[in-house]
């Protein structure tokens, strides 16, 4: 499998014993949507009604998880998915902003 999908813990930022393997996926399509499928689970989970896109980041900055893959085959260090940009526009969707 050519991509490699791994989640670091926001909450404990930089510790790379926190990080958890997601999964080998053999298209980069199947492990972005797994990747946005850890996030959007989380801004559901920490959504309250009248909360803020902003506070609603702060909260997935402090505490969600931070998808990423890694090409199995590849050394070119391509990031194929920026979770926390992607977390910037659905914090917007998911308050209603």
């Amino acid at each position: 499998m050519p991509f490699q999908l791994f989640l670091d813990d926001n909450f404990h930022y930089a510790d790379e014993s926190a990080r958890v393997s997601l999964g080998e996926y053999s298209t980069l399509a199947e492990a972005i949507s797994k990747a946005v499928e850890v996030v959007d689970e989380y801004l559901r989970s920490a959504y309250a009604p009248g909360m803020s896109a902003d506070a609603l980041m702060a909260s997935y900055c402090l505490f969600g998880g931070d998808p990423f893959i890694v090409e199995t085959e590849s050394t070119s260090g391509k990031i194929h998915f920026r979770a926390r940009e992607y977390a910037r526009v659905q914090c917007e969707v998911v308050c209603g902003e």
